[in-house]
C-alpha cells in the first residue's frame, strides 16, 4: 500500500540527496548541508505541516515576515511562482507555494551556515524549490484525481453507496497515521467505518454528541454554520465535522507529530469528493441534499469567534470607511449581515475605503 506521506517524504528526499541532476557547485554545496543536516524542508498546506525533514519545525507561521509571505504567497489564479527569501546572520528561510485544485501548499526551505554569495545561492535554492514543487504537485495531483475519479469496479454493482465507501477507503488509506473515518447520520447511526474498529468505537459517542449539538443546541445561529470541532488526546487527532448540505457529520482519527493538519486536509478533500458525489446523486448516503446554504459566518469550534465566509479578497462593512482582510479581528464582533466585498485593493481604494490599521490589507 502506497500512503501519501511517505510518497512525498521519499520525493523530497530522492532531491534532497542528487540534487535533482543539478551538478553546479550550489547545487552540491546544498547536498553537502544536506548531509550535515544544515537545511530542513517542509510541506504544510494551510492547516499546517505534512512532511518534514525537521521534527521540530513548527505547526504554525510564528514571525510576523512568515505571516506577511504566507498572505502574499496565497494564490491569484495566475501559475507563476512565487518565492520569498528571509536572511537573517547565516540562516536563510524561503517559502513558495503551489496549488492543488486551487487549495494552496507551501514548501519551505532553512538553510544554515550559508556560506556562498546570495546571487548563486538564491538561483541554486530556487531550482531546488521548484523541483520539490513540480514533483509534489504531481503525487497530490495524482491523490485528489484518485479521490473524485471513483472505481466503481471494487465494488458489487448493486451497492448504492459504493462511490461513497470508495471515498472513505481513499481517506483512510491516504497516510499510515490514519487510525480510522466514520460517518453518522443525524439519529446517531453510524453507517460507514473505514479503518481500526477500536478507535470507531472510541470515537462513536464523540461524534454523535457533536452531531446533537450541531443540529440541536446551535440551531439558534441562523446564518452562522458550525463545520468542525477538532480535539486531540494521547497524541491523537480527531476531527468531527458536518457534511454540507446533508444531515450527516464524518470523523477522521489521526495520530502522530503533524496529525491535526492531516485530519483537517481530509475533512476538506472528503467534503470535496462527497459534494461531487451529492450533486451527481442527489443524495448522499440516502441523506436528501438540502439547499445550499449561504451562510455569512463560518465557527470552526464551539467557542471560537465566528470568521465571515470569504467572497472576496478584502471587504468593508455597509457604509463603513475602512476594508479589511476577511479575517481580520476587528470583524469578529461584528454582528452586521451586510458586506461589500472586493476582489482587488484598487478597487476598495476607488470606492473611498482606506486599509484597515488592525489587519492591515
Amino acid at each position: 500500500m502506497k500512503y501519501i506521506d511517505e510518497e512525498l517524504l521519499k520525493v523530497i528526499l530522492e532531491i534532497l540527496k542528487e540534487g535533482s541532476g543539478f551538478n553546479d557547485p550550489i547545487a552540491q554545496a546544498l547536498r553537502t548541508a544536506y548531509q550535515k543536516k544544515d537545511i530542513q524542508f517542509s510541506l504544510r498546506s494551510k492547516f499546517g505541516p505534512l512532511i518534514t525533514t525537521d521534527s521540530n519545525i513548527p505547526e504554525s507561521f510564528s514571525s510576523s515576515w512568515k505571516q506577511n509571505a504566507f498572505q502574499v504567497l496565497k494564490p491569484d489564479g495566475g501559475d507563476t511562482q512565487k518565492f520569498i527569501f528571509s536572511i537573517s546572520s547565516k540562516t536563510w528561510e524561503v517559502l513558495s507555494c503551489f496549488t492543488v485544485n486551487n487549495a494552496p501548499f507551501y514548501t519551505t526551505i532553512t538553510l544554515n551556515q550559508a556560506d556562498s554569495t546570495e546571487q548563486c545561492l538564491r538561483a541554486g535554492i530556487i531550482k531546488l524549490m521548484s523541483s520539490v514543487s513540480t514533483r509534489c504537485l504531481a503525487v497530490l495531483k495524482d491523490y485528489l484525481q484518485q479521490l473524485l475519479n471513483h472505481n466503481d469496479d471494487e465494488f458489487p454493482s448493486d451497492d448504492p453507496y459504493k462511490k461513497e465507501k470508495q471515498v472513505f477507503r481513499q481517506i483512510a488509506e491516504f497516510s499510515k497515521n490514519v487510525n480510522c473515518v466514520a460517518l453518522i447520520d443525524n439519529d446517531g447511526f453510524i453507517l460507514n467505518t473505514q479503518g481500526s474498529l477500536e478507535d470507531v468505537e472510541k470515537i462513536a459517542s464523540h461524534l454523535a454528541r457533536f452531531h446533537q449539538r450541531c443540529f440541536r443546541e446551535l440551531s439558534y445561529l441562523g446564518n452562522t454554520n458550525l463545520r468542525s470541532e477538532i480535539f486531540s488526546c494521547e497524541g491523537t487527532s480527531v476531527l468531527i465535522g458536518h457534511i454540507e448540505r446533508t444531515h450527516l457529520a464524518l470523523a477522521i482519527s489521526v495520530q502522530g507529530v503533524h496529525a491535526r493538519s492531516y485530519a483537517s486536509l481530509l475533512f476538506e478533500l472528503a467534503q470535496i469528493a462527497l459534494a461531487a458525489i451529492a450533486d451527481e446523486k442527489g443524495a448522499l448516503w440516502g441523506s436528501t441534499i438540502e439547499k445550499k446554504s449561504d451562510a455569512i459566518r463560518v465557527r470552526t469550534s464551539w467557542f471560537g469567534a465566528a470568521q465571515l465566509v470569504a467572497q472576496g479578497r478584502f471587504v468593508a462593512k455597509k457604509g463603513g470607511k475602512s476594508f479589511h482582510l476577511y479575517s481580520c479581528k476587528s470583524l469578529l464582533k461584528s454582528e452586521e449581515d451586510s458586506f461589500d466585498w472586493f476582489e482587488k485593493r484598487a478597487d476598495a481604494i476607488r470606492s473611498g475605503l482606506i486599509p484597515c490599521k488592525s489587519c492591515n490589507p
